[in-house]
């Protein structure tokens, strides 16, 4: 009887370790182009990047999260099976930029960053802990020569869940997962 019991307290324990991921994307997952089409096309879409960060009043260790958010954006450019990056640029964070004034040859994509970290909820839900990492991001791709933008997204991405205790060490790589998310992303989800 105590071996049960045991055996059962354990596998509760073990189920409620188990991390998951939480991907919204609005105003749609096709509502921005995507490349699972063109993945096995060479060369790679040439893109101009263009980023920015759009934190909330009270965010607590902003260079951290500006440093985890330029590396994402490296890592998920520089890894791409669709998208290669001629340059990464950091713009204003004020507003939204005057798309005209980026005009070039080559599509662009506008970036916002407006959460990146970890959470924890503590007493939110049956299992008292629960935790992870978030990122939060606007993306609007211009087509080359466009003077507005064609396409805009944004993506809400969680990974965590019950005991679940993340710190920064992952938000570079979490970044690079919600970009993959939404550009990457084929029709079934995936």
């Amino acid at each position: 009887m105590l071996t049960q019991l045991l055996a059962c307290l354990c596998g509760a324990l073990l189920m409620m370790h188990c991390a998951r991921q939480n991907i919204t994307i609005s105003p749609g997952r096709n509502s921005i182009a995507t490349c699972a089409a063109a993945a096995d096309r060479k060369p790679r879409i040439s893109a101009v990047v263009f980023w920015r960060t759009e934190w909330r009043i009270n965010q607590k260790d902003v260079p951290l999260r500006e440093k985890a958010a330029q590396q994402g954006i490296e890592q998920y450019f520089a890894r791409s099976r669709c998208y290669r990056a001629l340059s990464i640029q950091r713009f204003g964070k004020n507003g939204l930029p005057a798309f005209d004034r980026f005009e070039t040859e080559e599509t662009r994509i506008f970036i916002t960053v407006k959460e990146l970290g970890p959470w924890v909820s503590v007493f939110g839900s049956f299992w008292l802990l629960e935790g992870g990492t978030e990122v939060q991001l606007e993306v609007a791709l211009l087509p080359a020569k466009a003077r507005t933008a064609s396409e805009f997204a944004e993506i809400h991405w969680r990974h965590g869940g019950p005991w679940v205790i993340k710190g920064v060490a992952s938000l570079p790589a979490n970044l690079r997962s919600a970009l993959a998310a939404l550009l990457e992303a084929d029709e079934t989800g995936g």
